[in-house]
């Protein structure tokens, strides 16, 4: 049995066959998703290819005559390849209608949604438009309401009073005359010091003597002289002023 399976053409060709689609499916199989349709439709040779093989042993095995006729066999080949073809084709259309299925679904999902989308915008607008026309029409409302109103429409629903136990919280006048006392002695000693450090008057014979260079020799004393109401008016000499001889050069 094993010496006729051997001889034979045509298991020999189904063999080759087989063995070249299995090394096909697993280089696919590295690069290719499993559901590919090349892939599916190399399985699928490969099933067809399996199960001619193995009617082909069994035809092998009851046959009476070892030597068939080689176109016969050429025949029987070309048949068998073109069903192994024909299936694989067959798979990669099924694969293919499916996923046309599928696109086809998905266009008329997306033509469903168009025409809610196209209803949803003329909604959208109708609403806008309302809400414009409201808008305008509570504006003109208003306008009316605030022109028709007149002094004798205006009443005081809720007078105004002070509670009780309340007070001001403003001025503390304790606080302020502290804080006036404060600013009115900083600015009296400010001024004070201010007038005395722009002041030229010399008020000792040391301030003389540094300003001049002179040697002071006597003072003049004030004048007085009298008033109007009896009493002494006074008048200051300046500084350096020559009264007799009480001031010499140095």
């Amino acid at each position: 049995t094993a010496e006729t399976t051997g001889t034979n053409a045509i298991y020999e060709k189904l063999k080759e066959d087989l063995n070249a689609a299995e090394m096909s499916l697993a280089d696919l199989q590295k690069d290719l998703e499993p559901k590919h349709p090349d892939i599916l439709g190399l399985q699928a040779r490969i099933a067809l290819n399996k199960q001619k093989l193995q009617e082909e042993a069994e035809r092998i095995l009851l046959s009476e005559t070892t030597a068939l006729n080689p176109l016969y066999q050429d025949l029987e080949s070309q048949i068998l390849n073109t069903e192994a073809s024909l299936a694989e084709v067959q798979s990669k259309v099924r694969t293919l209608q499916a996923e046309l299925a599928g696109l086809e679904e998905e266009l008329a999902t997306i033509a469903r949604k168009e025409t809610e989308l196209e209803r949803l915008t003329r909604s959208v607008a109708g609403l806008k438009d309302r809400y414009l026309t409201l808008r305008q029409k509570l504006l003109e409302l208003e306008v009316q309401r605030f022109t028709e109103i007149s002094e004798f429409d205006i009443k005081v629903s809720d007078p105004a009073f002070i509670p009780e136990g309340t007070e001001p919280d403003w001025p503390i006048w304790i606080l302020n005359v502290l804080i006036g006392m404060v600013v009115g002695l900083s600015c009296s000693v400010g001024l004070a010091f201010f007038l005395e450090y722009w002041s030229d008057t010399l008020h000792a014979p040391e301030e003389v003597h540094e300003a001049l260079g002179v040697k002071v020799i006597g003072v003049v004393p004030p004048v007085s002289f009298p008033t109007r109401n009896g009493g002494p008016l006074q008048r200051p000499h300046k500084v350096g002023e020559q009264v007799g001889n009480t001031v010499e050069k140095a």
